[in-house]
């Protein structure tokens, strides 16, 4: 997730990212909202069926999203 979240922290023209079915915790996800804080371009972040998350790792990625302007699937 470090390698993603500094990828995307660098704002690539990437529409889309799938991390379905995949073992992404609470803090995988904090990072991932923390990158998104500065791209302006990927509008899809689908972890469907990543069963281990909570509120602790969510409403960070909320937050993020309601700084920018996203659709989360």
């Amino acid at each position: 997730m470090e390698i993603l979240a500094e990828f995307l922290n660098s704002n690539p023209v990437l529409y889309s990212v799938t991390l379905d079915n995949n073992f992404i915790t609470d803090e995988c996800i904090t990072m991932l909202a923390n990158a998104l804080k500065k791209n302006t371009v990927l509008c899809h972040v689908s972890f469907k069926g990543c069963g281990i998350l909570s509120s602790k790792g969510l409403h960070p990625l909320l937050d993020t999203l309601h700084q920018v302007n996203m659709v989360l699937y």
